[in-house]
């Protein structure tokens, strides 16, 4: 059922997550209230809420700080990696890992991206993608495009940090980090030691 609400809340819940769009205060149960009321039925409403602001305030939980740190979370997150970016879409089979290798073929840049869809790249040029991974992501721009589109043209990208490997001790190694950290403060600091040892990171 493409109109189901549940499934409207989970690609909402997936598209304001850290790794995607990061943006603070639209919490499960905030993004449910919003699609009930109205405000939410495509990813890119989330960036008209400011045209809700009067009526949030009078809602449960909500008081005039609340409000504002939501909106300017809101606005904050259009200042996106691509990274990012493709990973918070939510085409299947397109996770973080995944994400960053497009990006990084992309050289960071939405405009390299914007050519690899248009032309039909073949995404198993790509490390580790097969024929379901391009199959999966042609099949959603080929539903989605506009979706796309409209999200892009608001977006303002950043140009992301280019990651020099500065050793050849973990080349050819795929590790997946599980379990607790005690050297590291957080996983993606692991992460950008894993790749400049010139490893890659598995989910």
């Amino acid at each position: 059922n493409p109109n189901c609400k549940a499934k409207l809340v989970s690609r909402l819940t997936h598209f304001v997550s850290k790794h995607a769009m990061n943006i603070d205060g639209l919490s499960e149960a905030t993004l449910e209230k919003f699609v009930e009321l109205g405000w939410l039925s495509e990813l890119q409403d989330i960036y008209d809420l400011k045209n809700y602001k009067s009526q949030m305030m009078v809602l449960d939980g909500f008081g005039k700080k609340s409000v504002e740190n939501l909106l300017s979370a809101i606005e904050n997150s259009k200042s996106v990696k691509l990274e990012n970016f493709i990973y918070s879409l939510g085409i299947p089979l397109i996770g973080r890992t995944a994400s960053k290798t497009i990006s990084k073929h992309c050289k960071g840049d939405p405009i390299n991206f914007y050519r690899m869809i248009n032309e039909n790249c073949d995404f198993t040029c790509l490390d580790d993608f097969g024929a379901t991974m391009h199959d999966s992501i042609t099949n959603w721009f080929r539903h989605n495009y506009e979706l796309y589109r409209s999200l892009a043209i608001i977006m303002s990208f950043v140009k992301e940090e280019v990651v020099e490997t500065n050793s050849k001790q973990l080349a050819g190694k795929s590790i997946c980090i599980t379990g607790k950290l005690i050297k590291y403060p957080n996983r993606d600091a692991l992460v950008k030691d894993i790749e400049l040892n010139g490893g890659k990171e598995a989910s």
